[in-house]
C-alpha cells in the first residue's frame, strides 16, 4: 500500500463514496478464498462464518485476531485469488468524487 499511494487513496476514497460496495466486495472476496481453502483459523487469525444479520440468507465471514491482544500484519501470495478487482469501478467513483468537491468548492 505504500508503495502505491495513489491507489491507496482512491481506495480510502471509494470506501467513504460506496461504503457498502467496498465492504460487500470484501466479503465475496472471502467468500472465494474460504471456498478455495486459502482463508482457513490457525495461529494467527480465526475465520468464523455465521448468518448476516441484514439478510439472514446469506453469510458473513469475520477474520479476527487469535489472540486480541497481538496485532498481526497479514501477507498475501503474489498470485490472484481471482479476478482483479474492479479497479476502473474505483477510480470513476474517485474521479465524480473529485469533481463534486471541485464544484462545491467553486
Amino acid at each position: 500500500m505504500s508503495k502505491n499511494l495513489e491507489w491507496t487513496q482512491e481506495i480510502g476514497n471509494a470506501f467513504l463514496a460506496q461504503q457498502k460496495d467496498v465492504l460487500d466486495a470484501v466479503q465475496r472476496m472471502r467468500k472465494k478464498a474460504y471456498e478455495a481453502g486459502t482463508l482457513q483459523s490457525g495461529p494467527q487469525q480465526t475465520v468464523t462464518v455465521e448468518p448476516s444479520t441484514a439478510a439472514p440468507q446469506e453469510q458473513v465471514i469475520k477474520v479476527e485476531s487469535a489472540q486480541p491482544q497481538v496485532v498481526y500484519v497479514p501477507t498475501y501470495p503474489r498470485r490472484p485469488m481471482g479476478p482483479p478487482m474492479r479497479r476502473q469501478v474505483i477510480r470513476r467513483t474517485c474521479t465524480r468524487q473529485r469533481r463534486r468537491t471541485r464544484r462545491a468548492t467553486t
